[in-house]
């Protein structure tokens, strides 16, 4: 918590205006810069931000945020694989009304804003238990070789068929998409290694 280097202090604190009796009356933690006053005093003190906690709430696997001109493994919100609608008209607005094609996938952060990535996106092809699509959990070895179960890989319109894996990955390597990724639509991320 940022407040640690006052935490033995035995007087009433003033942060941002609001009082508090003492500091183990804080029952929240307070990140960023802030005005505090510790009584019997009327000094101010400004303690530095603390940047280990200065990140979006739903990323959690690392203490850092993704940087433009990296490459990351990309975990996202169903509603970024969906069409604009009247009431959510963001792939509309922003991707020329073309969603991501799958939810999770891999690729570079080309710009950014405060609440969104431009990327640069492709299809992930190894093996997984979670559906790249839907992200429903497979349950038939077959789609598991692919990290797509059958339903979500006819949606891509590419046939399901072990025996035709390699054509099938290919068929998967060529898929790409480019636009921009709401933020906070990010539920999981991790840099990603292209030699994977």
């Amino acid at each position: 918590m940022v407040f640690d280097q006052i935490k033995g202090w035995k007087g009433e604190v003033e942060i941002d205006g609001v009082k508090y009796n003492n500091v183990n009356a804080l029952n929240k933690p307070f990140y960023g810069q802030h005005s505090i006053k510790l009584y019997p005093t009327t000094e101010t003190v400004v303690i530095a931000e603390d940047k280990t906690n200065n990140r979006q709430d739903n990323v959690t696997n690392s203490s850092d945020i993704p940087e433009v001109g990296g490459v990351y493994r990309f975990f996202v919100k169903e509603y970024m694989t969906k069409p604009g609608t009247p009431s959510f008209d963001f792939m509309d607005r922003f991707n020329e009304g073309i969603p991501m094609p799958m939810r999770e996938m891999y690729g570079e952060i080309i710009r950014e804003t405060k609440g969104m990535y431009f990327v640069s996106l492709r299809a992930l092809t190894e093996p997984t238990t979670i559906c790249r699509i839907c992200g429903r959990v497979l349950t038939n070895p077959e789609s598991k070789h692919y990290g797509i179960g059958p339903i979500c890989l006819a949606k891509l319109n590419i046939s399901w068929n072990i025996d035709q894996y390699s054509e099938i990955k290919k068929d998967l390597q060529e898929i790409q998409w480019k636009g921009w990724l709401i933020k906070k639509a990010i539920d999981k991320w991790e840099v990603y290694n292209e030699a994977n």
